[in-house]
Formats: structure tokens, C-alpha cells, sequence
């Protein structure tokens, strides 16, 4: 999955491009991303976490949780196993 721009990378993983930029934007793919001239290269490992964005992004549409607390409900996991990847 490296060296997909941020509209490969949502191909690639059938999420939306709004999603990616949502997870972008959240901080959620930190470790899992890097700048080569200019443009982001995607590790493996973002495809999991852009997977639990569209999750939230899913619950949020159905109503069933409110995006700010169905957000933070996978903000904290992903960061830790990011953390605890880079260690």
C-alpha cells in the first residue's frame, strides 16, 4: 500500500477521499504517513485505521452514535497502537 497519493490510498481501500482527509486532518494517520516531495506515501498500517474512520464515519450517519463520541471512541486506540508501532 506505499507510495499512494491521499485519492490512491481511497481507492485502494474502497474509503471515501472524505474520510481519508477526515483521518488526515485528526491526526489519526500520524506514524503511518510520510512527506516525499511534497506528496503523502501511506504505510500498510494506514489502511486499519482509515478502516476505523469510515466505521465512525458510518455510525455517524446512521445516527447511531454522535460523531464526536464515536470519534474519540477510535481516535484513542489508534493513536496508542501508532505510539506503541513507532516505539
Amino acid at each position: 500500500m506505499e507510495n499512494l497519493s491521499t485519492a490512491g490510498l481511497a481507492v485502494a481501500t474502497g474509503i471515501s477521499p472524505s474520510v481519508v482527509l477526515m483521518a488526515l486532518d485528526a491526526g489519526l494517520l500520524t506514524g503511518h504517513v510520510r512527506l516525499v516531495a511534497g506528496r503523502p506515501v501511506y504505510a500498510q498500517t494506514a489502511v486499519a485505521a482509515l478502516e476505523r474512520a469510515a466505521q465512525v464515519a458510518d455510525q455517524h450517519a446512521a445516527g447511531q452514535t454522535p460523531f464526536a463520541e464515536a470519534w474519540a471512541s477510535v481516535k484513542a486506540p489508534v493513536r496508542s497502537e501508532t505510539e506503541a508501532a513507532l516505539a
